[in-house]
């Protein structure tokens, strides 16, 4: 029997966390088109230890 190891985890869009400071923040720029859309996302992290650019 195969078991595979699952973590639970949360996912939002750039426009929904914007007003957010968040711990931890992954974030894939590959569909962002505007250099607005780049800050709010990375802005969103409180600090560069919490952020991961992807």
């Amino acid at each position: 029997q195969l078991q595979v190891a699952l973590i639970l985890a949360w996912a939002l869009t750039i426009h929904k966390s914007q007003g957010q400071s968040l711990p931890w923040v992954v974030a894939n720029l590959m569909g962002a088109w505007l250099l607005s859309q780049v800050y709010a996302a990375l802005s969103r992290a409180i600090s560069l230890m919490g952020l991961c650019v992807v």
